[in-house]
């Protein structure tokens, strides 16, 4: 996964969304690195990224856009707003 990042760079590719977690465990880059694409991505490239997502309601979003024909829309995931924490559940909205 790691090697793909200049590829995403080069697409200017603003969120990675995943149903697990992007970094392979163990990495493969030594116990100082265990999640390099965690690393790599939010402070070099400031991609953001959405682990365990439910990809099964990308099945309706899928069918509406086939039915337009159109593939491109606007995106939202919101995280609840909590103090001291690093990570959240969020309640993503898409807007034709």
């Amino acid at each position: 996964m790691i090697d793909s990042l200049p590829f995403l760079h080069e697409r200017d590719v603003a969120v990675l969304g995943n149903d697990g977690v992007q970094d392979v465990q163990p990495s493969g880059y030594g116990p100082d690195l265990t999640r390099p694409v965690h690393t790599a991505s939010l402070v070099a490239l400031g991609l953001w990224l959405i682990d365990n997502m439910e990809l099964t309601e990308l099945t309706e979003l899928t069918a509406v856009c086939r039915g337009e024909p159109r593939w491109e829309f606007f995106f939202a995931a919101l995280p609840w707003r909590m103090v001291g924490i690093t990570s959240s559940a969020s309640n993503p909205v898409t807007v034709f």
